[in-house]
């Protein structure tokens, strides 16, 4: 006879608990070293073409954040995703992929 598997939101138990230890030392990691992570004096000294895309509803990283990013990098692009939270990759992907796509084919090729 089979054993009855545990299940909690249609997932096994083991693989909800690698889903939230997973996550929960993420959020730890965000929670102890976000308030002192600051490298906005480095950001003038990025020289490649640099595109910064961001979803207008993340409260992660909100635009006014990204809107800094992109003023203290030089030449660099900004993308608002309006329909996105912090993940525009995943939550807009067809759009995000096209713009990624865009940004890419207009970066001219460097010869070392």
């Amino acid at each position: 006879m089979e054993r009855e598997r545990t299940f909690l939101l249609g997932e096994p138990i083991v693989e909800q608990r690698r889903y939230y230890d997973r996550f929960a030392t993420h959020n730890f990691a965000f929670a102890v070293n976000q308030p002192n992570y600051d490298i906005k004096s480095l950001l003038p000294g990025i020289s490649c073409p640099t595109l910064v895309t961001v979803g207008r509803h993340d409260w992660i990283t909100p635009v006014e954040r990204s809107e800094t990013i992109v003023e203290l990098i030089p030449d660099a692009k900004l993308v608002v995703f309006e329909h996105s939270g912090h993940s525009p990759q995943l939550e807009e992907a067809e759009r995000f992929q096209q713009v990624v796509h865009d940004f890419l084919a207009g970066v001219p090729a460097h010869r070392a």
